[in-house]
């Protein structure tokens, strides 16, 4: 952007001219369109897709986001059970819990990942592990609660 120096009347300096008005025109069609670059970056940072998708960096690496909706149930008598995620060259992975929710047995409603009450607790000690081809999620949970779906936002890192 070129700025432009205007001065007070009755100063002369400052033309109301063709040239200074396009310039000004462009100054700020330049800074709209730095705007909305600025909102379709946010934008996708914060899109949730089942396809990989670049989303930042961590410890220096490209961090990759996708989400991924995992064959999972465990019954009420079980209180631990681990889920494998096919993946290529996982380095590092992470669960992004604010995004990542189950589901119970006759209910819609969304349960957060680290659902607890007085009846049941839920992921206080999930675990998660990367492999090169695999990402292995363990849930752990009390009895009297059947989960039947799981929905996870996975952020992780590469080997190369």
């Amino acid at each position: 952007m070129q700025k432009i120096p205007f001065e007070d009347y009755p100063s002369t300096n400052t033309p109301i001219d063709a040239s200074t008005l396009n310039q000004l025109q462009n100054n700020v069609e330049n800074s709209i369109n730095a705007l909305v670059d600025d909102v379709e970056e946010i934008s996708n940072a914060l899109t949730y897709e089942t396809t990989e998708k670049v989303v930042g960096t961590w410890n220096g690496k490209t961090l990759y986001r996708k989400y991924v909706n995992p064959t999972f149930s465990m019954a009420t008598n079980e209180t631990s059970k681990s889920v494998e995620i096919t993946t290529q060259d996982v380095d590092e992975a992470f669960i992004d819990y604010s995004h990542s929710w189950f589901g119970i047995s006759g209910s819609s409603t969304k349960y957060p990942l680290t659902y607890s009450n007085p009846a049941y607790n839920v992921g206080a000690s999930n675990s998660i592990s990367a492999y090169s081809n695999k990402i292995v999620l363990t849930i752990n949970k009390s009895q009297g609660l059947a989960i039947d779906s799981l929905h996870l936002v996975l952020e992780y890192t590469k080997l190369s």
